[in-house]
């Protein structure tokens, strides 16, 4: 028996008992005893690590001391290992977090009620620099309303800055804040309806096209207007530094006007007016005009 079950280790003979109740001392008695002996000191932890537990071992709220940090899976970890690890109620890290697995994700789940939004932030020395909301805490009300993402941008202080990016979570649409500047910079409908359409618009300004550049319409019946509201609608072919010509009509006479001017000096300014209900008008007018050009040849 040896132990009483509450860690008392219990006799099986008294001898001082045995001496007054006149019983001799016997071979038998002491080998029950030593018996008892062996089977109590068996039931202990032995220190050299030959015993292995057979039941949970209750520590009636005391400490286990001098323990080394663990190596295998399942040793018992000191307080200086564990200080090591993240508190699953949040801390400061100072290292990577790499997840390495078939599919590996990073699930934000806010519980909040109203939803207050799931957010990572990008800091330098502490201050805000970016931060992306995975759900930005606009209220859902139904109808797959509310948690947008957006991305938004801090000052220097880590002061907010603005919303850089936003995508609605109803509609899968996305804004952003404002019209591009840079080439590759990302264009907003506002900024495209600037543009003249493919398939035919007006403009209100001129048309311009750049150096070694072409303007082109193809396609059955096409043609190219110009819509003047100032009482003179022209097309220009301008070669800078070299010559122009100027394709022009007048509201105030009703004629159809052409001309060339020499653009590096200035110096000689041409121009053709044609009648073209009256062609004596109109070969007048070029006869006087080849006229004049030949006066000012050599």
């Amino acid at each position: 028996m040896a132990f009483n079950g509450s860690g008392v280790f219990q006799r099986v003979r008294n001898w001082v008992a045995d001496a007054t109740a006149g019983i001799k001392i016997r071979a038998d008695y002491h080998d029950s005893e030593d018996d008892n002996f062996a089977a109590g000191i068996s039931n202990c932890i032995a220190k050299d690590g030959q015993t292995t537990i057979t039941q949970n071992i209750p520590f009636n709220a005391k400490r286990i001391t001098g323990l080394a940090d663990p190596i295998n899976p399942q040793d018992a970890a000191t307080k200086a290992y564990a200080d090591t690890k993240l508190s699953g109620s949040g801390g400061v890290m100072t290292g990577d977090i790499v997840v390495t697995k078939s599919q590996p994700s990073i699930i934000l789940n806010d519980t909040a009620t109203p939803v207050q939004g799931n957010e990572i932030t990008g800091m330098h020395a502490g201050l805000t620099r970016w931060e992306m909301r995975l759900g930005n805490g606009v209220a859902e009300t139904g109808g797959n309303a509310g948690s947008n993402f957006d991305l938004s941008r801090f000052a220097d202080d880590g002061t907010f800055w603005g919303t850089s990016l936003q995508f609605i979570r109803a509609t899968g649409l996305g804004y952003v804040a404002g019209n591009p500047i840079d080439p590759l910079g990302i264009a907003t409908k506002g900024y495209a309806d600037t543009k003249v359409a493919k398939t035919g618009d007006t403009m209100t300004g001129a048309l311009w096209s750049a150096d070694s550049g072409a303007i082109t319409q193809t396609g059955a019946a096409t043609s190219f207007v110009v819509n003047s509201t100032s009482g003179h609608a022209a097309m220009a072919f301008i070669v800078p530094g070299i010559y122009g010509v100027n394709f022009g009509l007048s509201a105030s006479d009703g004629n159809f006007y052409m001309g060339g001017v020499a653009l590096g000096t200035g110096s000689f300014q041409f121009w053709t007016a044609r009648d073209f209900a009256n062609p004596a008008v109109v070969l007048a007018e070029l006869r006087a005009r080849i006229e004049a050009l030949e006066s000012r040849l050599p």
